[in-house]
């Protein structure tokens, strides 16, 4: 990161792996019936993630979505 990023990096302290069976997968129907991030009425502020969003950039929107619909199994991972 520090040779692609060419910048000092303070934010990062340590990296984690994410394991394909530790997160529910939820298939498209049920995520849209869920109103994750798209809301059925058409209102992105009547959404889940319209609610919790409070995300100062865009990379922090983004990892919510990504926990929003990839919750995981286990408690003691969060």
């Amino acid at each position: 990161m520090r040779e692609t990023q060419k910048a000092a990096l303070p934010h990062l302290r340590a990296l984690s792996t994410e394991e394909h069976d530790g997160a529910l997968i939820m298939d498209p129907p049920t995520r849209r019936n869920l109103e994750l991030d798209e809301s059925l009425a058409g209102k992105p502020e009547l959404t889940l993630a319209g609610i919790f969003d409070r995300t100062a950039t865009a990379m922090g929107g983004r990892m919510l979505r990504r926990w929003l619909h990839r919750p995981l199994r286990d408690r003691s991972h969060a």
